[in-house]
């Protein structure tokens, strides 16, 4: 069965994410846009919405129903075998006794997709119309529908939300099974009693796929700069020991109060233990590893707070710092850490409007006994045709002046 995923802004980090989570390989991978993700399963997926809440990368969860060729010039033809299937697929549906609700989404389309879809809704619902279908789409000044706005029309219990996927070759439609709960993680990122939005707050979302990135078989993550305990929360929601540290006594209480507040808001599973205490990750002993397989997930410190650009010599000196922080904390851990331990962390980069200043310490990394794992394997990238430079990926907004490069390395 054919899935159609819908990305959210970090697309390369969403397709990683997707990999790991299902393990699988280029050959069940049909197709890649920077918008969405189209990956065949040899049986239909089962706990959609737990799927969903895992994965902080994809904004939705859609089945492919069907599809119809076409050669890039979106004909007459075209548009009725379009307007047909989905006049198939609604029929299908329960339209209930009174108007029926549904959306219409398009992605990857070339040229104008606002026109393109304000001609297929407003032509779809005059058949529905011709069907003796009373309906209303919920597409707001014809465009695609956001996840607030279907959360909030109850669209997938109430209605129909169905998806127009262009690709090289053919155009599939499908209908969204699943839509990311946003509530839920401006819940977690805000609502909890502890934050410490000086230092930088890890989103949710990324801490999520971090962890996703991780080996399926390690439960048990380890944080030696957790902070307010961000990536420790994601960790024990998606199953998973945790233990934290931090050099900031803090930080420490935060995380426990976090991990309380957490306890006291969620389901979560009492066989999954957490342990938080404070410690210089670059004082690391044996002492303080886990005793089975672990995985270390972690972000760093990103350097001071910067509220407007810095010049070439602040640069400089901010980067020289971090780096001395996380070349240290890569030769502590080198001869306590067993063989093939993973390590998933945060490179901090400076955003200016000219250019991007990356850490660039990943050669020096490998010297010490470790190797870096693409997130994305170089056999993927050649088949879906991505434009990939580094085995590493980045996340980042806008608005802020630091990035976040993510890499994962083993011990060897």
């Amino acid at each position: 069965m054919q899935y159609a995923f819908i990305f959210g802004k970090t697309p390369y980090l969403s397709l990683a994410e997707v990999i790991h989570v299902f393990r699988q390989d280029d050959q069940n991978i049909d197709y890649f846009s920077r918008e969405f993700g189209i990956l065949n399963f040899s049986k239909e997926l089962k706990e959609i919405e737990k799927i969903q809440n895992k994965l902080g990368g994809t904004i939705k969860i859609t089945q492919i129903l069907s599809s119809i060729s076409w050669q890039k010039n979106f004909t007459n033809s075209e548009k009725k075998s379009l307007l047909k299937s989905l006049m198939e697929i609604c029929k299908k549906q329960d339209q209930h006794k009174s108007k029926f609700k549904f959306g219409i989404n398009v992605y990857n389309y070339q040229k104008s997709a606002k026109q393109f879809l304000k001609e297929i809704l407003i032509d779809f619902k005059h058949d529905l119309k011709k069907a003796d279908i009373t309906s209303r789409f919920i597409n707001k000044d014809f465009q695609n529908i956001s996840s607030a706005a279907a959360l909030n029309e109850n669209l997938l219990e109430q209605g129909l939300e169905l998806n127009i996927l262009f690709t090289s070759e053919k155009i599939y439609i499908s209908q969204t099974i699943s839509i990311q709960n946003i509530n839920e993680y401006s819940k977690r990122d805000y609502e909890k009693p502890e934050k410490d939005a000086l230092s930088g707050m890890l989103p949710p979302k990324l801490a999520q796929i971090m962890i996703n990135l991780k080996s399926p078989e390690i439960n048990t993550i380890f944080d030696p700069f957790c902070g307010s305990g961000t990536l420790l929360l994601e960790a024990l929601l998606s199953d998973n020991n945790v233990i934290g540290s931090d050099i900031s006594e803090k930080a420490v209480s935060d995380s426990i109060q976090n991990i309380e507040w957490l306890k006291n808001n969620y389901q979560i599973n009492s066989k999954f233990k957490t342990s938080i205490f404070p410690l210089d990750a670059l004082q690391m002993t044996l002492e303080h590893l886990p005793k089975t397989n672990f995985s270390i997930i972690t972000e760093p410190y990103l350097g001071p707070a910067l509220k407007k650009e810095p010049n070439e010599k602040e640069i400089k000196e901010i980067q020289n710092n971090i780096k001395n922080l996380i070349f240290d904390f890569f030769r502590n851990l080198s001869p306590i850490l067993e063989k093939n331990t993973e390590i998933i962390i945060i490179f901090p980069y400076i955003r200016t409007k000219k250019k991007k200043y990356f850490l660039q310490i990943e050669k020096e990394v490998t010297k010490l006994e470790y190797e870096i794992i693409p997130l994305i394997k170089e056999e993927t990238q050649k088949k879906l045709h991505l434009k990939i430079n580094f085995p590493s990926l980045c996340y980042e907004r806008e608005d802020q002046l630091i990035g976040r490069e993510i890499w994962k390395f083993i011990k060897i």
